[in-house]
């Protein structure tokens, strides 16, 4: 039977805000960036300030859920080993199959998200959308060491220091293993340790705590729209106090107030496969509208989101039938082809 504390962690809406999450991050790719990908929208138009806006939350709410669930499974010297294996099976393997499919398709097409020269560095350096994986790898590694060796006291001064570094924009400089996107992603993971491991207290408090993080989103916001009011666009960096006040805020309001909806749970549940293969559909999605001469950027939204979302489900229910190519583009094995995807409930 599971214990109270158990119980209590299995209440957080996990999948549900996981599902928000990949439905942000299909939206935006669907959107573009400013630097003219995707719709090429100019800087007034709304869905540019929607994508612009949510920059602060979109891969932190990855991290931040990251840091949830490694918090439900400590890790112990004595299974650091098939921690690591798994790891490596569930987001390695099949972020290195994604990773090349997306660079042959643009090699073929002659996209401009060209593959780096050697072809073989994009597997050990930022290439496209797949920096998180790298990144995200790196801060498991980093978090489980440093549990292990000073079990878990570490934790707090690590926190600290994140935040310290995030608000200063403190950063390594090296794009081996997308180092350089670490310090946007860390703290958010360590709060989300930190949140689960101190749940009970959080939770007691949340009429008090609620509040406080809609005050601390809400100062980041403002400092945001400050920063349109001046410059007429939202703030690129992804390292300062503004950006974290907002992402932090947001994270943990999120997982506390959300209700649990089975719909977002479902598409949660699935939210790797889709995370890896939708730039496929978005990219098809906007290239068939086009070619049928139809430019509203809300029909574009609307079909890439669903084409993004759904065409990825689809391949994963397609894939899982297979043993060999389930673990290959999925990280799951065979036999759990049947339940909710196993690696997005870990990883």
């Amino acid at each position: 039977m599971l214990d109270q504390h158990t119980r209590n962690k299995e209440k957080f809406p996990i999948e549900t805000v996981r599902a928000v999450a990949i439905i942000i991050l299909v939206s935006f790719h669907v959107i573009g960036g400013p630097d003219g990908r995707g719709l090429g929208l100019d800087a007034m138009h709304p869905l540019r300030y929607y994508a612009d806006l949510l920059v602060d939350l979109r891969m932190p709410l990855f991290a931040f859920i990251a840091g949830l669930v490694y918090a439900k499974r400590p890790v112990s010297t004595n299974n650091l080993g098939k921690f690591l294996r798994g790891k490596f099976r569930r987001l390695a393997i099949p972020g290195a199959v994604a990773m090349s499919l997306f660079a042959l398709t643009a090699i073929m097409t002659g996209a401009a998200s060209q593959p780096p020269d050697p072809v073989w560095m994009m597997y050990f350096s930022g290439y496209s959308i797949f920096w998180f994986l790298q990144a995200i790898l790196v801060i498991f590694f980093t978090a489980v060491v440093a549990d292990i060796i000073s079990k878990g006291k570490l934790l707090l001064p690590m926190l600290v220091g994140s935040i310290f570094a995030i608000c200063f924009g403190f950063t390594f400089t090296s794009e081996i293993m997308s180092l350089d996107r670490v310090t946007s992603l860390l703290p958010y993971f360590l709060i989300g340790v930190f949140f689960i491991r101190n749940h009970n207290f959080i939770m007691g408090k949340k009429n008090i705590l609620i509040p406080a993080f809609f005050i601390i989103m809400l100062t980041g916001l403002i400092m945001n729209f400050y920063v349109l009011g001046q410059t007429g666009s939202f703030s690129e960096d992804r390292l300062d106090l503004q950006s974290f006040l907002f992402g932090a805020g947001a994270c943990t309001i999120s997982i506390m107030i959300f209700p649990t909806i089975d719909y977002l749970r479902f598409i949660g549940s699935y939210s790797f496969t889709i995370y890896l293969y939708h730039i496929f559909a978005t990219t098809g999605s906007r290239k068939a509208l086009a070619s049928l001469e139809l430019d509203s950027p809300y029909l574009h939204l609307f079909f890439g989101l669903i084409l993004g979302v759904g065409l990825p489900i689809i391949l994963h229910f397609l894939i899982a039938k297979n043993r060999f190519l389930s673990q290959l583009m999925l990280g799951i094995n065979y036999q759990d082809k049947t339940s909710r995807p196993k690696q997005l409930r870990t990883a």
